[in-house]
């Protein structure tokens, strides 16, 4: 019987696009470049070894710098973060999974202002899934089982709404994420349809790409969205352990990951974001650290570990940078927000 169960529990973690592996507690730290290998004192020694390439090749990892929050539902307290965004006063603004609601910080984490609440009417959110900010400063929450964007002023004030239920143009199954490109396209995440929807800056349909599955420009439970610089287009493909590149138009250009224990394992891609750097940040939460990549995907560094002391995470997800280039990442089970820096 327990074994039953336990099969039946996993096949629902694959079911819902989770990860059911998580990782053992460890002291912290960083690791570094391509490697190897296994666990413990050999591992330990594998990752010291790649740190040292790392570093005389010139590659650099951030170090952690502090911590805010703590659970609760409370004015400035945290219910599972799930994003973050700054803006261009470096402001931050965090949404929170459980909380269901939008809460608007200064960059110290002094608390200013809740935006939205739980619900299906305007400027509500059923499911928030991902939160994104325009050229014009303007905050986008994708509502995921409510099939729908809603927008927002950074007084919180709520602007309008968009999308629909169904498998049509400018309709939704799972609305996971959005991104903008540098011509105020955006580029939205449609997971039960398996595919990217292209939309003008008026919301109007321009294309869509994808389908089901684990070949070249296939999805399976695709979990997060980013456009680079470059006005490249990142799919985080969690269900195939891997990110997808394209181009602008939806051409396939190449994916990089595999589901391994290794130094550049990605076990449990969740998140992407480019840094001001010019590199790719991505979330592990299996792995309990972030991946710091190469547009092409080759691996400059990992930082963190599984925990809860400094520089630890539980279930990291969404990342965000200020002005200043310092990293700040939703610590999801902490339930906190993590600051890192290269200064």
């Amino acid at each position: 019987m327990a074994r039953a169960i336990l099969g039946i529990g996993l096949a629902m973690v694959v079911m819902m696009g989770g990860c059911a592996k998580q990782p053992a507690a460890s002291s912290g730290g960083a690791k570094t470049s391509a490697g190897a290998k296994t666990s413990g004192k050999s591992r330990a020694k594998n990752a010291a070894k790649a740190v040292s390439k790392d570093l005389q090749s010139g590659g650099r990892i951030p170090h952690f710098v502090k911590s805010w929050g703590k659970l609760g539902r409370g004015p400035g307290d945290l219910y599972e973060p799930w994003r973050v965004v700054a803006d261009a006063k470096d402001n931050l603004y965090v949404l929170e999974l459980k909380g269901r609601r939008i809460q608007k910080f200064d960059a110290n984490g002094k608390f200013l202002a809740t935006i939205g609440k739980r619900g299906r009417g305007d400027g509500e959110f059923s499911s928030p899934h991902d939160l994104k900010i325009d050229a014009k400063g303007l905050l986008w929450v994708a509502d995921m089982t409510n099939s729908r964007l809603l927008k927002f002023s950074p007084e919180g004030k709520f602007l309008g709404k968009w999308g629909s239920y169904g498998e049509g143009k400018g309709q939704f199954n799972y609305l996971m994420g959005m991104a903008f490109d540098g011509d105020g396209n955006s580029y939205v995440l449609d997971r039960e349809n398996s595919r990217v929807q292209k939309l003008s800056p008026k919301l109007e349909f321009i294309s869509m790409w994808g389908k089901e599955g684990a070949g070249p420009g296939e999805f399976r439970f695709p979990e997060a969205i980013a456009v680079d610089s470059r006005q490249q287009v990142y799919v985080v493909d969690k269900g195939n352990f891997r990110v997808e590149k394209f181009t602008a138009e939806g051409k396939y250009l190449t994916n990089w990951g595999k589901q391994e224990n290794s130094i550049g394992g990605m076990e449990c891609p969740t998140y992407l974001a480019e840094g001001p750097d010019g590199y790719l940040y991505i979330t592990d939460v299996s792995r309990a650290d972030i991946l710091k990549c190469d547009s092409t995907g080759k691996l400059i560094g990992r930082f963190g570990s599984y925990g809860s002391g400094n520089g630890q995470f539980k279930d990291p997800r969404g990342i965000a940078f200020d002005s200043k280039g310092h990293i700040f990442i939703a610590d999801r089970l902490n339930h906190r927000i993590q600051e890192w820096s290269y200064d």
